[in-house]
């Protein structure tokens, strides 16, 4: 995975000059484990989930992290048909540069799209994945966004 594109997320920050923090952690994957290891307020928390479109592209969907993916909703964003979705697996993971609870919408593969839930607009300070499971990025929604230049649509219930 020796690509020239595979930076990670905290180095595309840095290359962009976006101010963020990260800090590490034991490993986390699941909810649980956020709120016993991180003891984040859940209102600040981003979930990153990978999914791939058929034997084409992958698509990365941001949203709080309470929210659901509405996968109707999340194929229309990136015009596709629904049947065509699905969650990305650990094959997928490795080409993103990305392990199981660190994914990120920070990644610079050629044609990812990144699609935010419309909700994280009306975030601030946002704690996200690193593409490490131990370690999470504090930053700011709006900066994250446009360091990915994501679109944004309903994506979640």
């Amino acid at each position: 995975m020796n690509h020239s594109f595979a930076l990670t997320p905290g180095e595309i920050l840095s290359a962009k000059s976006i101010p963020f923090s990260a800090f590490e952690h034991v490993p986390i994957r699941t909810l649980d484990d956020i709120e016993r290891e991180l003891a984040l307020p859940p209102e600040l928390l981003l979930k990153t989930m990978a999914f791939r479109v058929a034997d084409s592209h992958l698509v990365l969907a941001a949203l709080p992290i309470l929210s659901r993916v509405h996968y109707g909703r999340l194929a229309r964003s990136v015009n596709v048909s629904r049947s065509l979705l699905r969650q990305a697996e650990e094959a997928d993971l490795q080409e993103l540069g990305m392990e199981p609870g660190g994914v990120s919408p920070l990644t610079r593969l050629p044609g990812v799209v990144v699609v935010f839930d419309s909700a994280v607009q009306r975030m601030d300070t946002v704690y996200c994945g690193s593409g490490r499971a131990d370690a999470t990025i504090k930053i700011k929604a709006g900066d994250l966004a446009a360091a990915v230049d994501a679109r944004f649509a309903e994506i979640a219930h």
